[in-house]
């Protein structure tokens, strides 16, 4: 959810009325389209599932990060949807399932 949130903020900040979303997950550690130092995370957070193993990103057509989602392919505790407010994540047989994303049609 924290990615979600993230790169939605990335996305809202755009300078100009061009939104564009990163194209790497550092992005969001350190903006660089702003002279002054703007954070959209503190850190790469790893997948609570498997954190030896990086996040699985969505990308846009464009090739930039719109999402994350888990690579681990356990079945969840949970497999009924779930409404996170900004996410709503569908039902699902496996973690890797559940995409944490952003944008008009997520």
């Amino acid at each position: 959810m924290l990615y979600a949130q993230a790169i939605e903020a990335y996305r809202a900040a755009a300078p100009g009325s061009l939104q564009t979303y990163p194209s790497s997950l550092e992005q969001l550690l350190l903006d660089t389209r702003f002279a002054g130092t703007v954070r959209h995370l503190r850190k790469l957070y790893p997948d609570p599932l498997d954190p030896a193993r990086p996040w699985g990103v969505v990308r846009t057509p464009e090739g930039t990060i719109r999402g994350v989602f888990s690579q681990s392919a356990e079945a969840p505790l949970r497999v009924a949807p779930i409404d996170l407010g900004a996410v709503k994540l569908p039902s699902a047989g496996r973690y890797d399932h559940w995409q944490f994303v952003v944008g008009p049609d997520a």
